[in-house]
């Protein structure tokens, strides 16, 4: 986990990444509906362009949402945007 972690953050340094515990959820009858595990929590520092607050379990879902890593050199002045969201063409 502290690989994945420390991935994120070198790849996203925009973004403050850390995580934190998701409890086990139960139903009303008490049985338990989900384990407990971790989840992804990304906020942007500044403002800019990309999501503000990202929250996920999934690493790769993660870096979906947050476009392209900071180090990756196709990187150029327009990321890629999650489905959905408006693009502005260079």
């Amino acid at each position: 986990m502290t690989d994945t972690l420390d991935r994120l953050r070198a790849d996203f340094p925009s973004y403050a990444i850390d995580t934190e515990p998701r409890p086990a959820g139960t139903h009303p009858d008490g049985r338990q509906a989900q384990p407990p595990s971790i989840r992804f929590v990304a906020v942007r520092r500044d403002h800019g362009p990309g999501p503000h607050t990202v929250i996920t379990p999934d690493p790769d879902e993660l870096r979906a949402a947050l476009g392209q890593p900071a180090h990756d050199p196709t990187r150029g002045p327009s990321r890629t945007m999650p489905p959905g969201h408006a693009q502005r063409q260079p």
